[in-house]
């Protein structure tokens, strides 16, 4: 009859990282803000689980060539061909809305079924994108009645590389983030990350040949 008090707490580091109390009286209301336990490594977990589902595309994409030759040419040119700005305007340009903005409902309405890519034969294959999904749900969008929709995006000039989250999907630190999504099993995942070390020295020693070897065993 004197007053009330709420919790209002977020998905730890996906929907926030401040779980706010309010308290109520008849003087007035008072918000206190806290950080919400967790929530470093919820963000973490998030923007892994959003990566891994980008690498699935990634994967997908590889296999599309009919050929082991065409298959192995696409490996080799990728990381370089998906990694300069060029790469970056044009599939900003594919998620960009009418205002110009990249928000999550830009993002959805590009590509909610998936997408035709032209292979260099001249025929078109298809990508599912329920890479789409994997990422919503990661995200945990509208996990408590969120209008998502409505979130504002980002312009594709304010893209820099900088945004925490970020990383080298190229690198020996995603590949051995990927091996710890990919391999549940402890046991499977050190033998797998000792291939990946032992890649990464090499490739520091400009073993190239070596690297590689590492790399393809894993």
């Amino acid at each position: 009859a004197q007053g009330w008090s709420l919790t209002a707490e977020p998905k730890a580091g996906v929907t926030g990282s401040e779980t706010a109390f309010a308290r109520g009286t008849r003087d007035g209301v008072v918000i206190e803000w806290k950080a919400t336990p967790g929530a470093e490594k919820g963000r973490a977990a998030m923007f892994a689980a959003v990566r891994a589902a980008g690498a699935v595309a990634i994967a997908d994409l590889l296999h599309l060539p009919r050929t082991a030759a065409d298959r192995e040419y696409l490996y080799r040119q990728m990381p370089g061909a998906a990694t300069g700005r060029s790469a970056l305007d044009e599939a900003g340009r594919a998620y960009t809305g009418p205002d110009g903005a990249i928000t999550f409902e830009s993002i959805w309405r590009g590509h909610s079924g998936g997408v035709n890519v032209l292979m260099a034969d001249g025929s078109v294959r298809f990508i599912s994108s329920s890479v789409s999904s994997q990422i919503w749900s990661a995200m945990q969008l509208g996990v408590y009645g969120e209008r998502w929709e409505k979130l504002p995006g980002v312009k594709l000039s304010g893209i820099d590389g900088k945004a925490p989250g970020t990383i080298n999907l190229f690198s020996f630190e995603f590949l051995r983030e990927l091996t710890r999504a990919f391999a549940p099993n402890p046991r499977d995942a050190e033998s797998l990350l000792t291939l990946v070390s032992r890649a990464k020295s090499s490739a520091r020693a400009g073993d190239i040949t070596g690297a590689e070897n590492a790399s393809k065993r894993g």
